[in-house]
Parts: structure tokens; sequence; C-alpha cells
């Protein structure tokens, strides 16, 4: 993804997320020191403004930022439902803040994060009136508004619109996709033809990239963008993992991560139809890209000069942990028209890593449910977990956790903290539910 591919024009980054849009304000001048994660996206957000007024209060004439970089940022009332990102000296703050707007109990529970956690960390969990899907009570910490990659936790609401078009005779659960050298993506993979109700149990159970990737063409990549972003507009699934990961890898093509950064920081403030065009063309150009060849060109590119934490972002499927588990809650109330596609939902994401009973957690939930469904993904320095419980009194509770930019990069390190972090997310529900 070059210059010439991805023209800069002042004009495209006059966006922002539309419930995130600050009223104007006089400028009052703070400066703010780039960090390895910041994007001018994100610091238009995190400021209540748009990155077109960060780049005129600054003179910057591209979208790209270097780490060590001061910023003057205009100077605004923070919004009581919003919080700042912590930077990595202040992360680690020991109580996780009440949202407003949402009850708290009379003693509120304090939530320290596990002791070997670093880099960034977004974490909200929040308990729904199942009729209403209202927060009744929530908690947060780190920049809960803040844009992170979704990794593999995309997969669900892919799954969700798959059993959609099957309610609308679009497709059958006995549709034959067929795993082609095109569409393989990475890692193992399911090869031949298999029917679509295979594929939707091996992209959660087993968090098959392949099987992931033919699902969201068969829906449509578009259809899919355009159904979340109707439910959560802070939440953006535009692009296959073999994707994402061919423009990180430097196929699509890239010359140098200066080049790669500031086109992939464009492409994010894209307004969002003309994102979600630019990313049927990506798309479409991933399938001319060998998944062995791009496998050795991510190794070099992770261990090598073109890595950087912000393409995660700017690339990538992604949410906020606010958003992403009040759409959970959405998805796993009212995934269909019928009873029975809601249980299928349901059921294709009660496997998926990880909770309790599950996936070498073998320690029973805290509180009584009658059902507890999770996803999880890592990446390079990224650790996600998100999940849907059903308490028995019909409540309904869910959660995400975010962590980008952990000092443990590889994905294969990663992994095993997944299930130190499990039973403290068990611990938490008990405080909010009573």
């Amino acid at each position: 993804m070059s210059n010439h591919i991805l023209p800069y024009r002042t004009s495209v980054l006059k966006v922002t997320l539309a419930f995130l849009t600050p009223t104007p304000v006089p400028d009052l001048a703070a400066t703010h020191t780039v960090h390895t994660a910041d994007t001018l996206y994100h610091l238009a957000q995190t400021s209540h403004t748009t990155a077109a007024e960060l780049q005129r209060l600054n003179n910057l004439t591209q979208p790209g930022l270097h780490i060590g970089q001061t910023l003057v940022l205009p100077r605004r009332p923070r919004s009581p439902s919003l919080r700042r990102p912590h930077s990595p000296q202040r992360r680690r703050r020991p109580l996780l803040r009440r949202l407003p707007g949402v009850a708290i109990p009379s003693r509120p529970p304090t939530f320290h994060l596990r002791p070997f956690v670093t880099g960034d960390v977004s974490f909200y969990i929040a308990v729904y009136d199942p009729k209403t899907l209202i927060a009744q009570r929530a908690y947060a910490t780190g920049g809960a508004n803040t844009l992170y990659p979704l990794a593999s936790t995309f997969k669900t609401p892919v799954v969700r619109a798959a059993l959609r078009d099957v309610d609308a005779e679009r497709l059958s659960l006995n549709t034959p996709p067929t795993t082609t050298t095109a569409n393989r993506s990475l890692e193992s993979y399911s090869s031949g033809t298999h029917p679509l109700s295979y594929l939707l149990d091996r992209m959660i159970s087993k968090s098959e990239n392949t099987a992931a990737d033919i699902v969201f063409r068969t829906v449509g990549p578009e259809r899919v963008a355009q159904q979340v972003h109707a439910l959560s507009p802070c939440t953006s699934i535009l692009i296959t993992t073999k994707a994402w990961r061919s423009i990180q890898g430097g196929m699509l093509p890239a010359q140098n991560r200066s080049t790669l950064l500031n086109a992939a920081q464009v492409y994010q403030a894209l307004p969002w139809e003309q994102r979600v065009a630019f990313a049927s063309k990506l798309n479409a150009a991933s399938l001319r890209v060998q998944a062995p060849q791009l496998s050795h060109q991510l190794d070099a590119y992770f261990a090598g000069p073109n890595y950087d934490p912000r393409l995660d972002v700017a690339v990538q499927n992604s949410s906020t942990a606010h958003a992403y588990a009040d759409l959970l809650a959405q998805l796993l109330s009212r995934p269909g028209r019928t009873p029975g596609r809601a249980a299928q939902l349901r059921n294709f994401y009660a496997p998926g890593c990880c909770h309790p009973g599950t996936d070498r957690v073998t320690e029973k939930p805290a509180v009584p449910v009658t059902y507890w469904g999770s996803k999880g993904g890592i990446g390079w320095g990224n650790l996600n977990l998100t999940g849907f419980i059903q308490l028995v009194d019909g409540r309904i509770l869910t959660y995400t956790y975010f962590n980008h930019g952990s000092q443990v990069k590889d994905a294969l390190a990663i992994r095993p903290r997944i299930f130190k972090l499990v039973p403290w997310i068990n611990s938490l529900p008990p405080s909010l539910t009573r």
C-alpha cells in the first residue's frame, strides 16, 4: 500500500466517530509527547477533536507521527463518559472506575490487574438488562473509548452475519465453500470443500483464519461492515486476516515504514463509505498473495525495522472496549429473526477461547450462569479476551479485555498468559451482580 495507491487528501482527515464528536470550544493549548501506539486519529479521539484540527494546530502536512514528537492539543472540557488512555507510567491503577449513568454498588469492587501485564490495557465489563440491553452497572480501566486492534475477536460478528444470511435464505448451513490457494489464509487450515456450518465452527472453536476469511468473503465484507457499523459506529470490521497481514508484510505493496504508516493512517481516516470501498480493493488484492510467502514476509516484518504497533490499529479491524462489549450484548441476545438461530450462534460461540470450563481453565464460573461464551485473539504483542454471560436471573454480562503493545511479542509466548487472566476475569462478576 503506497502513496500513489492511497493519495493524501486533507479532506479525508475531517472525520471522527459519530458519538464521540465534540462540541467546539475555544482552543486552549496543551502538549503531548507521541508514544509508541499513538496515531493522529487516536489522539484526535482522546482530545475530543478531529485529525484535521490537530494537523492545523501543528502545521502537519501529512498524518504520520514519530515517537518523541511534541504535539499541541486543544485542551477541551473532558466528557465524564470518556477516559484519557493511560500512559505506560499511569496505566496500572488498582481500581476500575464506574462509568456515569449506571448504578454503582455501595462498596465498589477493587479489580487489580495481574502484575505480569505489560503494555496498554483497556478493560470494560458491564451488566445489562436483558430486555433493553441498557447497562445497569459498568466498570472500566484504561482508555475504554480508545481504538484497539480486534485480532481474531472480529470473527464473532462475521458468524452472526452468516447466520442472518441463512435466516434470509441467501445462504444455507450446507453451502459448500472450497479452500483454494487464493483464499487460503495464515496458519493451519481446512483443505478441500466443507459445509458452511463446519467453517463457522472452525473459525470460533479453532480460531482458524482460513475458515473465517472464506466465511467473510461468502457473506460479503461490505455487507458485514455495514451491519456492524449500524449497530456499533465505533467498530470497524472491513478486512480479512490475510488482507491486513499482507499490508503489514509489505505485499500489497509498501516501500518503507514511513510510507506504509502514512498510507494506513489516511486509510483509517477516510469517510466511512470510502473506507469500505477501499477495504474491498484490499480484500480482492490479497487473493493474489500466497500464504506461505506471506508467513515468511511477516517473520521479517515483526523482527525488522518496518514494524510499528500503530499499524495494528490503522489496518486491522478495530473497536473500543466499551463499544465492543455493547456490541456483544446485541449480537448474542438478538442475532437473528428466529429463536433457533439465536441458539445456533450461542452454540458456535460457546467453545471459543477462553472461559471457565474450557481450554485449560478448569475452575467453575464464580456466579451462577446458564451460558458463558467467549472468543480470544492473539498477535504480535497483542492479546484480546471477550465474553458473553447469561446469568440465572436472565441478566446479561459482557466483558472486553484489550492488551496491546505487550513486552511479550511472539503470539505463542503470549498464549499462556490467557490462562492466568481468565481466573481474574472470573473473579469480577460477583462484585457487579450482587
